[in-house]
């Protein structure tokens, strides 16, 4: 049987200070569960920035960039969803 592919969606609100890390902790619980069989290898971060008024948008691009497994959404007004 197939594994099933998992995003984890994660709404962004002015967290360019702790960003990063959340990301990286993520990422490691993926490829943990990779590893384990219990998820696909496609599966990815989708962090949406909700119009954030720091850089968490650039942040998010950076962090896309070094691994092309963190997506992301940018709204350019809070929507607060």
């Amino acid at each position: 049987m197939k594994s099933p592919r998992l995003t984890i969606v994660v709404p962004c609100f002015n967290e360019e200070l702790v960003l990063k890390e959340t990301a990286e902790t993520l990422m490691r619980l993926i490829d943990r569960l990779v590893e384990e069989g219990k998820i696909a290898e496609d599966s990815c971060i989708l962090l949406v920035n909700d119009g954030s008024c720091d850089d968490t948008w650039s942040l998010i691009r950076q962090l896309h960039e070094k691994d092309g497994r963190v997506k992301g959404l940018n709204l350019s007004i809070n929507t607060g969803q």
